[in-house]
């Protein structure tokens, strides 16, 4: 895959949704990503766009993520799609030089 960087097509061009496959460290389109690659800012919790309950700020869909926990019980926990709840655990990467 291409190099991972923080400047991409889509912050460029203003991409409000974030990168899954770079959160996980494995873009394969590298700058060419249509998606931000950058940690969210405490900003990004304020636009609505980007963090709402409908949908994360992947853009998947929060009614389709289930845990565990709702897939072996079959029904969504209390609370799951609160903005109470949200988190994004980021590992390994370094600020830019």
């Amino acid at each position: 895959p291409l190099q991972d960087c923080g400047a991409t097509t889509g912050s460029d061009e203003g991409a409000k949704l974030f990168c899954l496959d770079f959160s996980r460290g494995r873009c394969p389109d590298g700058p060419a990503c249509t998606h931000r690659h950058e940690i969210p800012r405490p900003r990004d919790d304020e636009d609505l766009e980007i963090l709402n309950e409908d949908y994360d700020i992947f853009g998947r869909k929060r009614s389709l993520l289930t845990s565990h926990w709702e897939r072996h019980h079959g029904k969504k926990e209390e609370g799951a799609n609160s903005l109470r709840l949200t988190a994004l655990f980021v590992t390994g990467l370094r600020a830019p030089a």
